[in-house]
């Protein structure tokens, strides 16, 4: 006898029935879409970057999850794990030999890129004997430098904090102040919560590396859109001359920063033993030439001006730096798999900041305490004497 024919599948409430084998096809592609998700999760954890590690935070943006996995394959090929704080270090010990010195900074310092041991705070634990703790964080600006050591001191206690200054904390500064500015105009008294779906997507970049990965590239696309880059404007608009946009170093308010930047550090230093370094960002030529990149340059008038005007301990390691490129000729940043000349440090230039550091360190330490004990013993309200 032959099969009866299986009736088509009628689906409730609906007045249009789906064949069995449409139903089949649908099935075979969604088990495709897994598998390609699968894979693709697979791919992106081997190779491209781990899952998200960022917790938002509503005075620091955000924070670097604990104990997470910090993987990166953009420049270097590095997978760091991170501390009980978020931080790459080891945990800290409640004993320690010589001072401990907790550092401050950007990307620069956290430098995921390298090995633990081959950053400039490690390097300078061994050459001066120190306990120095890592606090580094992508993206931490001037604004934020306060409230990332009210985070860390409980736990750290140190003895002496020191801040790195790097390329583009000026312009941080001026761009933090502006949006404080504009957020207390808006501002209604009532608290923002992020939507259902904003917080369903943040879960998913904390699991899912591909996610991570894919909404960096659409974040960097966006970005280039809005300041008139990307091929998508020239699909709406056509090939047509436009103006070339302002430098963001064109009419930078120069003193109104440098005044903001000695402020903070004054108040810094009426809490602890704080120390200021910079390490400049430099453009590297063919002919063996170097010289300051457009932000680093603005810079250069600010944060001497700054930490002279607080009465603060700081130096520059742009001089160090010219020496050694003139002696060695190797750039202090780029990897093999990013550009070599940009981006962030690699070994040997975490190995020049750290010597020229460690020369530098022993003087500022005791310009440390001597600045903290004219600002302890100064009546409230009167700024610090400029360091001589």
């Amino acid at each position: 006898m032959a099969k009866a024919a299986s009736p088509p599948l009628r689906l409730p409430g609906r007045h249009h029935v789906v064949k069995p084998g449409a139903a089949k096809v649908a099935g075979r592609l969604a088990g495709w879409v897994v598998v390609l998700a699968v894979a693709g999760e697979i791919l992106a954890r081997l190779a491209l970057t781990s899952p998200s590690i960022q917790i938002a935070d509503p005075d620091l943006r955000y924070t670097n999850q604990p104990g997470a996995v910090l993987f990166q394959a953009n420049e270097g090929f590095e997978r760091i794990q991170l501390n009980s704080l978020g931080l790459n270090d080891g945990e800290i010990a409640p004993n320690h030999a010589g001072p401990r010195m907790l550092f401050i900074g950007d990307s620069m310092l956290l430098a995921h890129q390298v090995p633990r041991q081959s950053n400039y705070t490690s390097l300078l634990e061994g050459s001066l004997g120190i306990d120095a703790v890592n606090g580094g964080r992508d993206a931490l600006g001037p604004a934020e430098w306060g409230v990332m050591v009210r985070r860390l001191a409980p736990a750290v206690r140190p003895d002496y904090i020191v801040v790195m200054m790097t390329r583009g904390d000026a312009f941080d500064l001026r761009d933090a102040l502006i949006k404080r500015a504009e957020a207390a105009q808006k501002a209604t008294g009532a608290p923002t919560h992020p939507g259902r779906l904003a917080g369903a997507f943040d879960a998913l970049l904390h699991h899912s590396a591909l996610a991570t990965f894919l909404a960096r590239r659409a974040n960097l696309y966006v970005t280039g859109v809005r300041k008139g880059g990307g091929w998508l404007p020239y699909i709406l608009h056509g090939f047509r001359a436009s103006p070339a946009p302002k430098p963001d170093t064109q009419d930078f308010p120069v003193a109104a920063i440098t005044a903001q930047l000695a402020e903070r550090m004054a108040e810094a230093q009426k809490r602890d033993r704080v120390i200021f370094i910079s390490i400049p960002a430099f453009t590297y030529h063919a002919d063996g030439r170097m010289e300051f990149e457009p932000r680093s340059a603005v810079e250069q008038a600010i944060f001497p001006a700054a930490a002279k005007q607080a009465g603060m301990p700081f130096v520059d390691l742009g001089d160090g730096m010219r020496a050694e490129f003139a002696h060695s000729g190797q750039p202090f940043v780029g990897f093999q798999n990013s550009v070599i000349g940009t981006g962030h440090l690699n070994t040997y230039g975490h190995e020049v900041i750290a010597r020229l550091i460690a020369a530098h360190m022993p003087d500022l330490m005791k310009q440390a305490d001597a600045a903290h004990a004219r600002s302890a013993e100064a009546p409230a309200n009167t700024p610090a004497t400029p360091a001589q």
